[in-house]
């Protein structure tokens, strides 16, 4: 007798089948669209990266403040804050590279924009970035910052030239801007700056003030240093080394307080 089409146990072994299938593929799917993601964002840090360069070569060697309180940017009187990625987007061609595509893209809504225009910054301000310049060497303006390592005060503007080594020490990494941080003060070298705590089993580690880095893509973050380059680091090989937050190299002797060892 000649069938037509699938018995019961056919179609259930077949729907089995694809349910497996499913099951081994979606997440090397969303493993690949994740990988996809960060490959962007690294994208987007290293324009930042050259953008801060060209910022640098036009201001004699000196990097942007993190934020600076004492720009007019309306030009009506009042002063508004710039923080550094105001300051590098006229070098850039998109806002939207200060928007990781794993994070809400909030740098073009106009809600968003305006929010921050109306508590202080200027109208066309880019403060929810979602990448975070290092704070430890490049205070805002106009005071300066202690490495506590023994070494001077920095005095803004930090320049080039300051860094001891360049292709090793941080300028923008990304980090966790759901509460509209842009700086970053994480540092293993500064007691009771380098805190921690686990979210899901993955680490994250957390500023003086509550700013922090999270495992957003494969266990790590995208960076880019002094010298322009970007590359990618897991957020464990970022907790105790000194030249990845400081512009001077580790003296001879100095040891890491809680929680790093020497």
């Amino acid at each position: 007798m000649k069938r037509n089409g699938f018995t019961l146990i056919e179609l259930l072994v077949v729907i089995a089948i694809i349910a497996i299938l499913a099951a081994i593929l979606f997440p090397v799917f969303a493993q690949a669209r994740e990988k996809a993601k960060q490959t962007q964002c690294l994208s987007n840090i290293k324009q930042m990266g050259l953008a801060t360069n060209m910022y640098c070569d036009d201001n004699d060697g000196g990097f942007p403040a993190v934020y600076d309180d004492e720009s007019d940017v309306n030009q009506d009187g009042r002063l508004d804050r710039q923080v550094w990625a105001d300051k590098i987007l006229p070098f850039t061609k998109s806002r939207n590279i200060f928007a990781c595509p794993s994070m809400p893209n909030k740098v073009t809504d106009p809600n968003t924009i305006k929010q921050y225009a109306d508590g202080g910054m200027g109208p066309n301000n880019v403060g929810m970035t979602t990448y975070h310049m290092n704070m430890c060497h490049n205070w805002h303006f106009p005071e300066g910052t202690n490495t506590t390592s023994g070494a001077p005060d920095y005095v803004y503007p930090v320049t080039q030239s300051q860094a001891e080594n360049p292709t090793q020490t941080i300028v923008i990494l990304e980090g966790n801007t759901t509460i509209g941080w842009f700086w970053n003060h994480w540092n293993a070298a500064h007691n009771g700056w380098a805190n921690t705590r686990t979210d899901g089993g993955k680490l994250i580690l957390r500023g003086v003030l509550g700013e922090e880095m999270t495992q957003r893509h494969n266990d790590g973050v995208n960076i880019t240093y002094v010298d322009g380059h970007a590359g990618f680091k897991k957020i464990k090989a970022l907790m105790c080394n000194f030249e990845l937050w400081n512009f001077r190299a580790k003296p001879d002797g100095w040891a890491f307080p809680s929680p790093c060892t020497n």
